[in-house]
């Protein structure tokens, strides 16, 4: 006894002779071109709708990154300052002769007080040339994030990099490229008797697929000779 009929009378069918396909009662036709064509197309679809998500996903991230590296960068640099000694560092008014020699970055020879030494690491230092408004009797910084075609020419451009984000090298790597401004004003009335507010305002671009976008922002931050305080 065949296999075939074995199954069939489990089943509780007859074997007429027939392929067991044809007993079951299962179609043995095939998928036509069209039908394979039509599938196909459906699959190519779905797999564009992952791509473009995986897209999104990836230039989200990219924005990101650059967001969390220029804020760091930023940050440090605004520790340091509350920490530099209130009269002769913020800013300082004399030629510091190691600057052009030690400067980390581009146009470092022409740098001239007044400015403010920082440290982005124990490799790199740099001189942040400032505008140093104490003896102003009014307050000269910008009050908001000015917009990208702003000028900002009553104090000097900075620049701060480009700092290597990852390992990862070739057209498609990204590094930051920081470019910032720093004001130093005196704050008056109100009972003041001793304090600078220090603004920076920083900018930087980055890669958002085929478009180069800028970012502007700004801090905010009161010194005294006794502490720091810092302004929304």
């Amino acid at each position: 006894m065949s296999t075939q009929s074995v199954c069939l009378q489990l089943l509780g069918r007859r074997d007429t002779g027939r392929p067991f396909a044809a007993e079951m009662g299962v179609s043995r036709r095939g998928l036509t071109l069209l039908e394979v064509m039509v599938a196909m197309l459906l699959m190519a679809l779905v797999l564009l709708g992952f791509l473009d998500t995986f897209i999104q996903s990836r230039r989200i991230t990219e924005g990101s990154v650059m967001q969390m590296a220029a804020v760091t960068v930023v940050a440090g640099l605004v520790e340091q300052m509350k920490m530099l000694d209130y009269d002769t560092s913020m800013p300082a008014a004399e030629t510091d002769s190691e600057q052009a020699a030690r400067d980390a970055f581009p146009a470092a020879a022409a740098k001239a007080a007044p400015y403010i030494r920082v440290r982005l690491n124990q490799d790199q230092a740099t001189w942040l040339q400032c505008a140093n408004n104490i003896d102003a009797s009014t307050f000269t910084a910008p009050t908001k994030a000015p917009a990208s075609t702003s000028s900002l020419d009553q104090a000097k451009k900075n620049t701060i990099g480009p700092l290597a984000l990852s390992s990862v090298s070739g057209a498609k790597s990204q590094a930051l490229n920081l470019a910032l401004w720093i004001w130093v004003d005196a704050l008056t009335g109100n009972d003041v008797a001793d304090a600078k507010c220090v603004t920076l305002v920083y900018a930087y671009d980055f890669n958002d697929g085929t478009r180069v976008r800028t970012v502007i922002k700004r801090e905010v931050f009161v010194r005294t000779p006794f502490g720091t305080r810092r302004l929304n």
